[in-house]
């Protein structure tokens, strides 16, 4: 946007222009969708969306000028506190939620992993790890399917208490996403931030859900924030805190491994002179490999090891396969990327990241953060499009896009509530068009 506009004809327009991706991302939304979608649907999806439409035209058509002071503003005045409200009001809403949502298949097999633990004891359980699951087996480390298991030992085998404990790893990832922000920018940063992660559809949808994404999401941003302080602050236990969190996401996804050029990046941007020598860095960086090590003797030692190994062999550089590899990696992404980031939140992303590159620009502290979060985001997508890629295993780069939005929001001042607000309405009503669809039938319950 040009400089010589204000920061409400800025606000403004980026709510016209999300009104209008809205449309774009309901109609892409229906017609992306393969599984079991039915002619009848598209009478109470158009119902539905046109209802969405009104009210975010209304949102976006207010006059904003008028306003002088916002509660968007009152609330970053004590970051901290409302940080802690912030994810409270999270956690209650998400239960409402989980109670509420219908299974996910990807729920199912966990919960049907987690049945043999409490029927059969650990030991069992891991003896027939290889048979449990044709999905589960084949692709994952049996970290979190056991910690279902033991709760629901304690619990009684339930899909909500699943789903609760999914939903604190999220709440968690809140948490250290506004450390994050707070380590590399400010504290206001870190609560925008923080405050637009369920802004994602894909966020909303997978937040109260028994699933690995929220818990290898929080891992993943544990690692980074305590490898950050680190190089920062040192101390051993910074370094641990960080291999702890490195080996635990590793036992949950192997995609973990993406992690370490990411750390590169940061090692590169604030270690200090000679840092790459510190017995602390190799500790966090290495030390994963203790915390991993009986899973990697149990793969050694049994045939799950070889069917992993050449079931994950087979997703390496998938891309570059001759005989559709590409076509893959275009119907995995695309539309779905679109769908679950939400091509609402494209201008206020676009926004964000064009207030960050300009503020970077005399300000070294700046320069050092915007440069390692557009490194964050880029090395998970190039990352992820060579060997897996799904929309789910990008979601360790939505904390990053988060913080670029909440630079811009902080730029707009008074008129960032509007803009926020809004992309918050369009994120609920696209899961509460989903959610309904869902539940007349309409649609398979898949991602």
């Amino acid at each position: 946007m040009p400089k010589r506009l204000g920061t409400a004809t800025q606000a403004r327009t980026l709510l016209m222009l999300m009104a209008l991706c809205l449309a774009a991302h309901q109609a892409l939304d229906l017609l992306r969708r393969p599984y079991g979608f039915e002619p009848e649907s598209f009478r109470l999806s158009a119902l539905l969306v046109l209802g969405s439409m009104v009210l975010a035209a209304v949102l976006a058509l207010r006059g904003i000028e008028r306003e002088r002071t916002s509660l968007f503003q009152k609330l970053l005045e004590r970051p901290t506190r409302n940080a802690k409200i912030l994810v409270a009001i999270c956690f209650a809403l998400g239960a409402l939620a989980a109670a509420l949502a219908p299974q996910w298949n990807d729920e199912r097999f966990n919960l049907e992993a987690a049945q043999v633990l409490i029927d059969h004891g650990l030991g069992q359980y891991l003896a027939n790890y290889g048979s449990l699951s044709d999905w589960l087996s084949p692709h994952h480390p049996p970290l979190l399917a056991t910690i279902y298991g033991l709760l629901f030992k304690l619990s009684g085998s339930s899909l909500f208490a699943g789903r609760l404990l999914g939903l604190a790893f999220f709440c968690a990832a809140q948490w250290m996403t506004f450390a994050l922000g707070h380590e590399l920018y400010d504290e206001r940063s870190g609560l925008i931030a923080a405050a637009c992660l369920p802004c994602f559809p894909l966020v909303i949808f997978e937040a109260p859900t028994a699933l690995f994404d929220m818990p290898f999401l929080f891992f993943f941003l544990a690692a980074l924030l305590y490898f950050k302080r680190t190089l920062d602050r040192g101390g051993y236990g910074n370094a641990i805190t960080a291999a702890l969190a490195i080996g635990l996401g590793g036992l949950t996804r192997y995609n973990m491994l993406f992690i370490y050029p990411i750390l590169l990046a940061m090692l590169v941007r604030y270690g200090k002179p000679g840092a790459w020598r510190d017995r602390r860095v190799w500790l966090a960086a290495l030390g994963p490999v203790l915390v991993a090590a009986p899973w990697i003797a149990y793969l050694a030692l049994t045939e799950v090891g070889r069917m992993q190994v050449q079931r994950l062999a087979s997703y390496l550089l998938v891309a570059f396969v001759p005989e559709g590899g590409p076509q893959y990696v275009r119907e995995a992404l695309l539309p779905v990327l679109p769908v679950h980031l939400g091509m609402f939140m494209v201008p206020p992303l676009v926004y964000g990241c064009w207030i960050s590159v300009r503020q970077a620009r005399s300000n070294t502290e700046r320069r050092r953060a915007t440069s390692l979060i557009f490194w964050w985001i880029a090395i998970l997508l190039v990352l992820t499009g060579l060997t897996i890629p799904h929309v789910r295993y990008l979601l360790p780069a939505f904390p990053a896009l988060a913080l670029a939005m909440a630079r811009g929001l902080l730029n707009l001042g008074p008129h960032a509530g509007s803009v926020y607000l809004l992309a918050l309405f369009c994120s609920l009503s696209s899961a509460l068009v989903y959610d309904l669809l869902s539940a007349f039938g309409l649609v398979y319950v898949f991602y």
